[in-house]
């Protein structure tokens, strides 16, 4: 796809980071959310499966998650993934997901999972879950 003006496919860029961090962030806090409520969370990544509201990049980092191999199988490396989150608050973003999103990718890069695929905020979510 070819952009407009100058600095635009980088802003365009910031832009659709920030949807693939978000939609991470919603997979690795759901399946967190089906194992406290003891549901199978491979029952959620079968139901949105080629539904309206599933994703192919949902069901990619869910399996990763599921499987267990968020530090084998490294597409997007956390700690990339974390200064994406940090670019996006700089550009100004409004609104409660983006600190929250950047304050998850934190947690994960602060417990040591900084290359391991960004789909790793899913052990502290889950971590966090455990103790309250």
């Amino acid at each position: 796809m070819r952009l407009g003006e100058a600095g635009e496919a980088t802003r365009a860029k910031l832009v659709l980071n920030h949807w693939v961090l978000s939609l991470t962030a919603a997979t690795a806090e759901t399946i967190g959310l089906a194992r406290a409520l003891d549901i199978d969370p491979q029952l959620f990544l079968d139901v949105i499966d080629g539904a309206p509201m599933g994703s192919p990049y949902a069901q990619a980092k869910g399996k990763l998650i599921l499987e267990d191999k968020v530090c084998e199988a490294v597409s997007f490396p956390l700690h990339l993934a974390h200064k994406d989150a940090r670019l996006v608050l700089e550009a100004g973003a409004e609104g409660e997901l983006a600190p929250a999103v950047e304050r998850l990718f934190a947690r994960a890069g602060d417990a040591g999972l900084d290359e391991c695929d960004m789909a790793a905020i899913a052990q502290v979510s889950a971590e966090r879950a455990r103790r309250s």
